[in-house]
């Protein structure tokens, strides 16, 4: 923390509260106390300095709450600074204490995080804060407690005119039929995430197009398709499979849409440009409903359910040679040792995708522990990632042949660069 009027924390802390905090920065054991115990009156009172001195920081864009027990008036002091516009995040705090907030205060949050936190008492104080929040702009609750999310709903469907007119993230465990017109409040909003694998009681026809007119980026699973991105300029998806048996609010494999099932770009009114998909079940059926329905698509992501052989993974690049537009490919499936050979294979299959398929493609996975790259005005593939290290032990002693036997080889850079492996 630094301006021109405070460049140290010594100048605005008092002696009392100074030495505690230098106490505090070399005792993990007195940090743990003070944890158990954040009332203790010294340190209540580094707490109260600390916060006096973010509150009179005028270029503060972000402050972080990160393991506090922390009285909620401090929060709403430096929130209701007027010549501050910032962003919270609150962290695994335990935030006690409720302020009554003034009806006619406005506050200059730009975004507010939540997770993980024990804020129960004062996360009605915190809602209501959000209504009182005209700048903000990213709104993240990772809570699913029922009360909770209506009180957020309700709160800003009863509130005069637009209340979130800047929002553009909002971040939220799930909603429901009952509460859609929330979205009312948030004409500007662009990227939409929901709990993964939580069921949304929508019914069974697409939420009005006058709702979320301008989102662009959707992630929930795929029942949600079609209340959320039908209709709408959606470009990019986050999504997953759900297995296993479906279960109160939880999705199950049952509840996976077939993709015969769904319109030309899942439904969008504009290009899938980028599409990530985890723990798909159905790799095979996905892959040629994307080359055949999404055929702009710039960037694809696919975690299959279980790992490819060679063989099959060579199989389903035959269907993603026919995206000409792709720029990046992550297919994470294969779970060989990177050794030579085996990084010989991977970049013939990165050459056959560029001069068969899309010659944008800079950026292609096929494992968790390698990366290839080029520039887009050469053809040579470059490995990298935390698999490398593997490759060069096997590149210095030898490596595995095709029975597991060791064989003496040159150096990787050497290997690599052979066209004939």
């Amino acid at each position: 923390m630094s301006s021109p009027e405070y460049t140290s924390r010594d100048q605005v802390l008092k002696p009392k509260a100074r030495r505690l905090l230098e106490t505090l920065e070399k005792t993990s054991r007195l940090r743990g106390y003070v944890r158990r115990y954040p009332q203790v009156l010294l340190f209540a009172e580094t707490v109260k300095e600390i916060f006096i001195l973010v509150g009179r920081l005028p270029s503060l864009e972000l402050v972080t709450l990160h393991r506090l027990d922390i009285p909620f008036k401090w929060i709403f002091y430096i929130c209701s600074q007027p010549n501050i516009s910032l962003g919270i995040v609150i962290s695994a705090c335990s935030v006690y204490d409720l302020v009554e907030l003034p009806s006619d205060r406005s506050f200059n949050l730009t975004s507010l995080s939540i997770s993980t936190s024990n804020i129960r008492g004062c996360m009605p104080a915190m809602i209501q804060m959000t209504t009182l929040s005209s700048s903000l702009r990213e709104l993240r609750l990772d809570t699913s407690h029922t009360w909770t999310l209506q009180d957020l709903f309700k709160k800003h469907m009863d509130s005069p005119g637009i209340s979130l007119p800047k929002l553009e993230i909002l971040e939220i465990y799930a909603i429901d039929l009952d509460h859609l017109e929330f979205f009312r409040s948030t004409p500007n909003l662009v990227d939409l995430r929901f709990k993964m694998g939580v069921r949304l009681e929508l019914g069974s026809s697409p939420i009005p197009v006058n709702l979320l007119p301008k989102l662009r980026r959707f992630r929930g699973h795929t029942p949600s398709f079609k209340a959320f991105i039908t209709g709408r300029p959606v470009t990019d998806i986050e999504t997953a499979d759900t297995t296993g048996f479906s279960y109160m609010n939880n999705l199950g494999a049952d509840d996976n849409i077939a993709f015969e099932d769904f319109s030309p770009n899942f439904g969008s009114s504009v290009d899938i440009l980028s599409l990530t998909w985890r723990n798909c079940t159905r790799n095979q059926a996905l892959l040629q409903y994307v080359s055949e329905q999404c055929p702009k698509i710039q960037h694809l992501d696919l975690t299959p359910t279980v790992p490819y052989t060679k063989e099959e993974l060579e199989k389903r690049l035959q269907t993603v040679k026919g995206l000409k537009m792709l720029r990046s490919l992550r297919i994470t499936s294969l779970e060989h040792v990177p050794t030579v050979r085996n990084l010989g294979w991977e970049r013939r299959q990165c050459e056959a995708l560029t001069s068969e398929g899309s010659p944008h493609l800079v950026s292609i996975s096929f494992s968790s522990l390698i990366d290839w790259n080029r520039k887009i005005d050469s053809k040579t593939w470059t490995p990298s990632g935390d698999g490398l290290p593997v490759s060069e032990m096997f590149a210095r002693s030898g490596t595995y042949g095709d029975h597991g036997y060791m064989t003496n080889l040159p150096n990787l850079a050497e290997l690599i660069s052979l066209q004939d492996l």
